[in-house]
């Protein structure tokens, strides 16, 4: 039949077929993403329904880490906030919003840094936080992440745990049993600094002392959370780090002898000793000596030198350091370092698929 239709017919009856369909399909994408972004915008307005809720209230958490909730229903019927038949085209939704306090630990900060985090449940949608993603993806051989008996761990070298951090890239080393994030930025800072520097009587030389808990680095450490802007410390959480000094004839992979000290509510800190061991999955890494260790390692791939946050139990005044193995030297030289940071796993995931040319971006 075509045959006998001309040249100028047959586009005609193409176009009469196939351009509505096209038409079809582009709607069905605009509305798609016009559906997404009302959930999201709806996610926003949430959270300043809260701000205005627990702020009338006067009712934010007081405590370092402590949390408050309301639930989307309480905002809805104290009318911070429109309901989701009017707003959203799902109308079987249900939410909250939890409030989390970082930073109520540090002098002069009025109180705290108020993270807001949304949390939405509709027919068609439901709130996707960063934990979600990560643990989508937990494996038990090869390169991934890890169940512990202490959180999840980052292993091998092909990882996707790369997030965006402020416009900078930090990896994801584990996940606490509290679904806490800790990451290791991964540029080291500019300038080498000395882990420590003070005089040490059992040598009658400044070589430093290497208790962590007071020291240069930890100094150096604290002064660059104080000068990070507020709107990256709502974001920042406060976590409690192992600090113990490690005999150098102790070759476990373990935090046995780190944990024996804890320094409470840190912002920022250093990679510690066993965290370079426990990125690989190589099955002859059994030492933090190890050269097998550096197989399978994203760490070992991806760090140059660094300085570590633990001292050795043989003296008063070497610590350990990584570079390309884990070896200690004395705490008065310089060495660059990498920042361990912490975030709310509970952060709502934008974008990302945690590889290093397209990191997580949370919001």
């Amino acid at each position: 039949m075509l045959n006998k239709i001309g040249k100028n017919g047959k586009i005609a009856i193409i176009c009469l077929f196939v351009v509505p369909i096209i038409l079809l399909l582009f709607l069905l994408i605009i509305r798609g993403c016009s559906s997404s972004n009302s959930y999201s915008k709806y996610e926003k307005n949430m959270i300043s329904a809260a701000e205005k809720y627990f702020t009338n209230k006067n009712s934010l958490p007081k405590t370092e880490g402590g949390t408050v909730s309301v639930s989307l229903d309480d905002l809805i019927s104290n009318d911070y906030i429109k309901s989701t038949e009017k707003k959203l085209d799902d109308k079987s939704c249900k939410g909250s919003v939890t409030v989390r306090n970082n930073g109520a630990s540090v002098k002069n900060n009025n109180g705290g840094y108020y993270l807001y985090i949304p949390d939405l449940k509709c027919e068609n949608y439901k709130t996707v936080h960063l934990i979600d993603k990560l643990l989508n993806d937990v494996v038990t051989e090869k390169s991934g992440l890890y169940a512990t008996t202490d959180g999840y761990v980052y292993r091998g070298s092909k990882v996707n745990n790369y997030v965006s951090f402020f416009g900078k890239k930090y990896m994801i080393v584990n996940i606490d049993n509290n679904g806490i994030l800790k990451l290791v930025k991964l540029d080291s800072e500019e300038d080498s600094v000395e882990w420590d520097f003070k005089y040490n009587p059992e040598v009658d030389y400044s070589y430093g002392k290497n208790d962590f808990s007071d020291s240069n680095i930890l100094d150096e450490l604290t002064g660059n959370y104080l000068v990070t802007s507020d709107e990256k410390k709502v974001h920042m959480v406060a976590h409690n780090v192992c600090y113990g000094n490690r005999n150098t004839e102790y070759t476990a992979i373990d935090y046995s002898n780190e944990c024996s000290k804890v320094l409470d509510n840190q912002f920022i800190t250093l990679l510690s000793v066993p965290d370079f061991s426990m990125a690989s999955y190589d099955v002859d890494c059994d030492s933090i000596y190890s050269g097998s260790c550096s197989n399978y390692n994203y760490l070992y791939d991806r760090l140059y030198s660094t300085w570590l946050l633990n001292g050795i139990t043989d003296n008063s005044y070497e610590v350990y350091y990584f570079g390309g193995y884990i070896y200690y030297t004395l705490a008065s030289r310089s060495n660059l370092y990498n920042m361990v940071i912490f975030i709310d796993g509970n952060e709502l995931y934008v974008d990302g698929d945690g590889s290093a040319s397209n990191p997580y971006v949370i919001k």
